[in-house]
């Protein structure tokens, strides 16, 4: 490889002249190694965008700025038409001060991907200093398409500070905290806002947040990951994948891991990332796999241990997660969340010692809430009515209300008695509710009574009680304990009505609920069951799309191989949404055929309802 220096040896003598020099000094050995293997690769294949990038991208890693432009130039011009080469000239020249080359190349990038927000921020922060209002309009835009980014809020802020509006930049830098809570510049620039308003206790407690501080990852910027990742020392990729799943950018991090994954000593770190990645991103399989070998090494590790049982759980291994959670409890036997849910394990493993699990931590907190519900629903489970009467009173005390109460429980009976179905697409089989119900009404508990004598409808209005105070994620767990027993729709229509609720307080916020989701539901039945049917089916116009309703409602009935009732209803309501009445109509007719449809009578009765409505050219709205 060629290098400015002389009695250089080796690839040196051999050089392609036509590539621009590299100079090697000062670099070390293994950054060394891989600017030449990288050089030798575009040597051989000079024509090639991607060989020819590929140096340049390791000259910028390395700060080699003159030959990083240069062999970006060369491939921005082999391949005009790729964005990310414009790109990463763009940030070649800012570093060598060539800021005016910079912004025509950020803007080049721009215009071939207007929806990439990296490159919008990083033009508006160039431009901010000249062209205010420019750097505002840019900002905003990002805004829109990457909501959770601190730098689009920091730059918005500076936008502000420049504009005198010190109030609404205050608002702007709090919002970049909220999405990097260590985000040192923006600690600085409120701390200097917060000095000049007199609050010098506030502006002391960011500045030193400041000094403790960091630069928060690029969190929507897969083109600048990769650039950094290349030859990137372990310690690096480590914090930047910790950081990346912290925010939820799964994808990004898993492509950090893997650069890891190519250190032999930082292998069990890695697969513990990528145990944590695959487990959030509901690929259960791989998460398993990887938890095991990391695990296998580290095994007092009880958080991962704890979420390698979840993955067990999502995956009906019951016996299995029974096991993991006994292995934890052994080294935190004090901890009462942790026996309470042994116990819920327990239950759906139809192990015996559910109840002794509850009653453990009730003995030491009294009003334990998982432990009060989970007592109950153990004596329910065993038909045991009477006990489970005595024992409501008690338990009722663990809660603000009755009512609050009865949806925890049913929500756990529904959970359990979903997982214990032999056939997943049968109804539950209603009895344990209705002989509670009994139970109660004799006890002077009538209203708890009705609740449970309609458990779905109880679910529902619970769901939508949380929305309406703005706790989605309590309503979102309520929902996932609940969904696979949903019958005809009822919490379906639940989480629909949620998700507009969420769409009135902030449109921004329903758009990032699909964004975030939409990518997991390719993988989850249950969930894109449920976006479809929201896409397909809601009445804000603004949330319902029917080509995506239909593309996930046709992913989720061909996991479930055209039987499932509840997915079928949802696909009937796409091709409604989508205008094909025939279509929806011939599939609700399917529907209604079926032994799983026919077993419960709310199901049909609210399947023809919607069978009614398509005949007659009619969408159906929630």
């Amino acid at each position: 490889m060629p290098a400015e220096s002389s009695g250089s040896s080796g690839p040196a003598a051999k050089a392609d002249s036509s590539l621009p020099v590299v100079d090697l000094l000062g670099l070390p050995a293994e950054d060394t190694r891989l600017l030449e293997d990288a050089y030798k690769a575009a040597q051989a294949d000079p024509s090639n965008p991607e060989k020819i990038g590929e140096v340049g991208i390791l000259c910028q890693r390395f700060s080699k700025s003159t030959p990083a432009i240069q062999f970006l130039e060369r491939a921005a011009r082999l391949a005009p038409n790729e964005m990310k080469w414009q790109y990463y000239l763009a940030m070649a020249l800012e570093d060598s001060y060539e800021f005016s080359r910079a912004v025509e190349a950020y803007r080049s990038a721009y215009r071939m991907d207007p929806d990439y927000p990296a490159v919008i921020v990083r033009l508006a922060d160039l431009i901010r200093e000249k062209d205010l209002n420019e750097a505002q309009v840019l900002y905003q835009k990002a805004a829109s398409l990457s909501p959770k980014d601190p730098r689009v809020h920091f730059g918005l802020g500076e936008c502000a500070r420049l504009k005198k509006q010190n109030d609404e930049a205050i608002k702007h830098y709090q919002k970049a905290l909220e999405c990097a809570p260590k985000f040192a510049r923006a600690h600085g620039a409120l701390a200097k806002l917060l000095e000049a308003k007199g609050d010098r206790v506030n502006a002391g407690i960011h500045t030193d947040a400041e000094k403790q501080g960091r630069e928060p990852p690029v969190v929507r910027d897969p083109l600048y990951i990769r650039m950094m990742s290349i030859g990137a020392q372990p310690e690096w990729l480590l914090d930047v994948a910790a950081q990346l799943i912290d925010v939820g950018e799964f994808d990004l991090a898993i492509s950090v891991v893997s650069e890891l994954r190519k250190y032999p000593r930082y292998l069990d770190q890695a697969n513990k990332l990528l145990g944590r990645l695959h487990y959030f991103r509901q690929e259960m399989d791989l998460a398993l796999k990887h938890f095991k070998d990391y695990l296998s090494q580290f095994s007092g590790d009880d958080e991962n241990r704890q979420l390698y049982a979840q993955a067990l759980l999502e995956l009906k291994r019951y016996d299995e997660a029974a096991q993991q959670y006994k292995i934890i409890l052994k080294n935190r036997p004090d901890d009462l969340d942790l026996l309470a849910q042994t116990g819920i394990v327990a239950l759906l493993n139809h192990s015996s010692d559910a109840p002794n699990y509850f009653q453990q931590v009730i003995v030491r907190q009294r009003k334990h809430p998982g432990a009060c519900v989970g007592l109950v629903a153990a004596y329910l489970l065993t038909d045991d009515f009477e006990t489970a009467g005595k024992s409501y009173p008690n338990a009722l005390r663990a809660f603000d209300s009755p009512e609050e109460y009865d949806c925890e429980l049913i929500g756990k009976l529904l959970y359990v008695l979903g997982a214990w179905r032999a056939d997943p697409l049968m109804p539950i089989e209603p009895g344990v509710f209705l002989k509670f119900a009994d139970v109660l009404a004799r006890g002077n508990y009538a209203q708890s009574a009705e609740r449970y004598r309609d458990p779905l409808g109880t679910v529902a209005g619970a769901v939508e009680r949380w929305g309406r105070k703005g706790d989605y994620a309590k309503a979102f767990q309520l929902i996932q304990h609940c969904i696979e027993t949903d019958e005809g729709g009822v919490v379906r229509g639940a989480m629909s009505r949620v998700v507009q609720a969420l769409h009135r307080q902030s449109a921004q916020a329903a758009q990032q609920f699909f964004r975030d989701n939409t990518k997991i539901a390719d993988r989850d039945t249950s969930l894109a069951n449920m976006l479809a049917w929201i896409r397909a089916t809601s009445s804000e116009a603004a949330l319902r799309q029917g080509a995506e309703a239909l593309r996930l409602a046709m992913l989720a009935d061909k996991a479930t191989g055209h039987k499932n009732p509840e997915v079928l209803d949802t696909l009937a309501a796409a091709y409604a949404e989508s205008g094909d009445f025939p279509r929806a109509v011939q599939i609700m007719q399917e529907v209604l055929s079926l032994k799983t449809t026919s077993a419960s009578q709310g199901r049909m009765a609210r399947f023809r309802e919607r069978l009614a409505l398509y005949e007659k050219k009619s969408a159906f709205r929630y």
